[in-house]
């Protein structure tokens, strides 16, 4: 067995010293995108901290930002409108009428749990984080009242692992709790010597470090079911303490964090990559021109003076202000303009909107906003054109978002609903089967209408091709290229009719086809024998002539 007190401690330390490296990136992020998100330095949750004015004069990064987290949260999970469908792997087992009640039951069970739990906000929340900083963290917990509940994490206070799939699989924490809180969530007998000193003594007040670990379970024994033999561990300790005692050790049977990441620069690589550490540079020089521009303003407004010595006491610059001043010294004396002010204030304005514009661009502002439009009908084909372009570079993001965010909530939230009992009994048929999931939002319908297009492209010149050549239609299997395209555009499964059912309905129009042949071959041949017996040959017609000569008799 592990040293469990030694492997938390090596790896807690392990995963803060890959985070440290993120830390100086995230502080630049936060401080021009999202100024009130981020714990560092010793930061804490109830730590007021103010909006930094003199660094941030234009608000539209932080506004994009916003933007894309809302469009994400419209458009790949409304909480007005479906975006996902409970199915099987085993297509076969879904044509079943009870296992289409039950998938149905279940998901409208699945759908009232994420409204009374607040995920629609939590969701908005952490799209906020993981398209900022390239990264987000929070923790589906289980509730007894509203089956699941959430946590939390802002950048910079958690640290993340890796397994060799490149799957978050390890999450750690430092945090500070007071002394009351550490008995009252651990209980007296689980604290430290100097923590159970401090209670007694009231300082109830003081504060100390906290480190967290979920980590996979290392001393796992598969055979013994209970909180500590869970797939894994969750430990809690007294950061300073050094007499190997834990506050508290648990386990979770599923990875309880959603820890989703924009883009990720290889397999190893435990952090993301998001619009915000692209946007950054643009950011900042946005918020310089800013600051020129107003100053240009005040320049302009009121610009620096020289001054004449002759001017007795300070030069009035109020409106009507009185200057008193000796006009004996000649005509330039009093104050005039230090130099001349030559600013072209429209020109630098346009400069900023086209740096505004590359911001929002980072922050796929048009393709939502293209997205709003074509649900109201309002576009151009020219738009059409760039929302898919934007819809396809995008795609990638949205695929990890389905695996790393969507997928992960769903399941734990049904595991969670089995564990409490809250999850409709199954039919007997699939209760080992492997659940699926369907998604249906507006992104993700998007996403197919894509590469739908393809096959319209691949059709439209095979279409015009078999003109010249009718044989290349040969090479397209217009079976599955249906199926495939109904699958690529979200069309409801039940229009198409099973295989079986088509294969009998073609095979009656070929036996109908040729029966129809037959019935033709038949007339034709009557029809020529009756040709032949209104022909004479002398005081034969033909056909007694052909008989005669056959030997037939007729």
């Amino acid at each position: 067995m592990i040293n469990l007190m030694e492997f938390a401690k090596k790896r807690h330390k392990g995963l803060y010293v890959d985070q440290n490296k993120w830390l100086s990136s995230w502080k630049d992020i936060r401080d021009y995108f999202a100024p009130m998100r981020g714990m560092f330095d010793g930061e804490q949750p109830n730590d007021g901290k103010m909006f930094d004015q003199k660094r941030i004069m234009n608000g539209t990064p932080a506004r994009a930002a916003r933007d894309l987290a809302a469009g994400l949260t419209s458009g790949m999970t409304s909480p007005s409108h479906p975006w996902f469908e409970l199915s099987l792997e085993n297509n076969e087992l879904k044509k079943s009428k009870r296992v289409k009640l039950w998938l149905k039951d279940t998901q409208d069970l699945v759908y009232s749990i994420f409204r009374k739990s607040n995920t629609y906000s939590i969701l908005n929340w952490l799209y906020l984080e993981f398209a900022t900083f390239g990264t987000g963290a929070v923790m589906v917990l289980e509730d007894l009242e509203k089956v699941i509940r959430y946590r939390t994490f802002t950048v910079g206070e958690y640290a993340l692992g890796v397994n060799e799939k490149g799957e978050v699989d390890q999450f750690a924490r430092t945090f500070k709790l007071t002394i009351k809180q550490v008995v009252e969530l651990f209980g007296i007998d689980n604290v430290s010597t100097q923590v159970r000193d401090k209670y007694n003594k009231y300082e109830y007040d003081t504060h100390i470090d906290i480190d967290y670990l979920i980590t996979p379970n290392v001393n796992r024994v598969t055979d013994i079911k209970n909180n500590k033999n869970m797939p894994w561990t969750s430990m809690y300790w007294e950061s300073k303490d050094n007499n190997g005692n834990f506050l508290s050790v648990s386990g979770y049977e599923e990875f309880p964090v959603i820890t989703p990441r924009w883009e990720v620069k290889n397999t190893t690589a435990s952090y993301g990559i998001g619009p915000g550490w692209v946007a950054l540079g643009d950011a900042k020089m946005l918020q310089k021109m800013e600051r020129d521009k107003l100053l240009a303003n005040a320049k302009i407004i009121d610009p620096p003076i020289m001054q004449d010595s002759s001017v007795e006491g300070v030069f009035n610059r109020l409106p009507g202000g009185t200057t008193i001043y000796d006009s004996t010294r000649g005509p330039n004396v009093g104050a005039k303009p230090a130099y001349q002010i030559d600013v072209r204030v429209a020109e630098m304005e346009i400069a900023i909107q086209n740096v505004e514009r590359r911001v929002q661009k980072e922050f796929y502002t048009d393709l939502f906003l293209l997205l709003s439009q074509t649900q109201r009908g309002q576009r151009t084909a020219t738009e059409v054109d760039e929302l898919k372009d934007e819809k396809r570079i995008l795609g990638p993001v949205l695929d990890r978002m389905d695996h790393e965010i969507l997928t992960p909530l769903i399941n734990r939230t049904l595991n969670i609903m089995a564990r409490q009992g809250v999850l409709p009994e199954p039919p007997e048929e699939i209760q080992d089967e492997e659940m699926s999931y369907e998604y249906v939002s507006v992104l993700a319908k998007a996403q197919k209408a894509i590469k739908s297009g393809t096959i319209d492209h691949i059709l439209n010149f095979v279409a015009n091709s078999s003109q010249l050549n009718p044989e290349i239609i040969d090479n397209i299997d217009f079976d599955r290229t249906l199926a495939t395209y109904s699958d690529m555009t979200g069309a409801p499964p039940d229009i198409l009719k099973e295989k079986s059912e088509v294969a009998k309905i073609r095979d009656d129009r070929n036996k109908a086809a040729q029966q129809q042949q037959q019935v033709e071959q038949t007339g034709n041949a009557i029809q020529g024998a009756k040709t032949l017996s209104d022909t004479q040959m002398g005081d034969q017609n033909v056909l007694e002539k052909i008989s005669e000569l056959s030997g037939a008799n007729i």
